[in-house]
């Protein structure tokens, strides 16, 4: 079905509130016939242009891996290694270890 809308012209943003629900959406995106990459542009390029904060500074989600070839790899909280809201770590691997970071404070002071 993504796929008939995206070869319509349709633009597809995709998100959610949930804990880990982007990461499920984008598999569910791929499963009805988008590209992992297209998923990924949805979640994030297009979502942002959709809400008008393409312009706004990024959050940052690193993982251990590459979602284009493993897309499942963004609900799997054992590979997610440090989310950044606003400057700010919120959650990851990275926070369990020490490396210098606490929740909720910058990264760049």
């Amino acid at each position: 079905m993504s796929d008939r809308a995206r070869d319509a012209g349709v633009k597809i943003a995709l998100g959610s509130d949930v804990p880990l629900g982007t990461g499920l959406e984008i598999q569910r995106m791929i499963r009805h016939g988008l590209s992992p990459r297209e998923a990924l542009t949805a979640a994030t390029r297009t979502a942002a242009e959709a809400l008008g904060l393409a312009e706004q500074i990024a959050d940052l989600l690193i993982v251990d891996g590459d979602p284009v070839e493993e897309p499942h790899l963004l609900t799997d909280t054992s590979r997610i290694w440090l989310v950044l809201q606003l400057g700010v770590p919120v959650a990851g691997r990275a926070l369990e270890r020490d490396v210098s970071l606490e929740a909720g404070e910058p990264v760049i002071k």
